[in-house]
C-alpha cells in the first residue's frame, strides 16, 4: 500500500513526475472541482515530496517518490490565505484519514500576525491538528 502524504498550499498541477498519483484534491479559496495551481507553490512542493523524477530520468525525484498525494487548496494564486480555509481543509483531511493511509501531512504556511484572527477560530484550527497528530500523522 502506498503511503498518502497530504499537502495543504496553492493547489497543484497535473505534472507527469505525479503519474495518477494525486488521489484527491480539494479547493478551499475558489470552489473549483479541477486539480490547478494557479500559484506554483503547492506544485514545488508535493514534487519534492511526490516527484517521480521520471521527466529527469531519476535525476530529481522526491523523497517519497511513490506515494499518493492529497492536495487542498488552501492559498490563493499570491500565496495568501485564511486560518479559515487551512481549517477547513484540515477538517477534509479528517475525514479522509479514515479512507486513504494518510502518513504525513505538509502545511507550507506562513503567519505574518495573529492580530485579528478570533481565538475560536484558533481553537478550530488546534482541535483538527490535535486530531490528526492523535493518529499518527506527522505535521510538518
Amino acid at each position: 500500500m502506498q503511503v498518502g502524504v497530504a499537502v495543504m498550499d496553492t493547489g497543484v498541477f497535473r505534472h507527469r513526475d505525479f503519474g495518477n498519483r494525486i488521489i484527491g484534491f480539494a479547493d478551499f479559496v475558489n470552489g473549483q472541482k479541477y486539480v490547478y495551481d494557479d500559484n506554483g507553490h503547492g506544485t514545488h512542493v508535493s514534487g519534492i515530496l511526490g516527484g517521480s523524477g521520471l521527466l529527469s530520468k531519476g535525476r530529481y525525484r522526491g523523497i517519497a517518490p511513490e506515494c499518493t498525494l492529497i492536495c487542498g487548496k488552501v492559498l490563493d494564486k499570491k500565496g495568501g490565505g485564511s486560518l479559515k480555509n487551512l481549517t477547513n481543509g484540515l477538517i477534509w483531511i479528517s475525514d479522509l484519514v479514515r479512507k486513504y493511509p494518510i502518513r504525513i501531512l505538509n502545511i507550507s504556511i506562513e503567519m505574518e500576525s495573529e492580530d485579528g484572527i478570533d481565538p475560536r477560530d484558533w481553537e478550530e484550527f488546534r482541535k483538527y491538528i490535535r486530531y490528526l497528530w492523535d493518529r499518527n500523522i506527522m505535521i510538518v
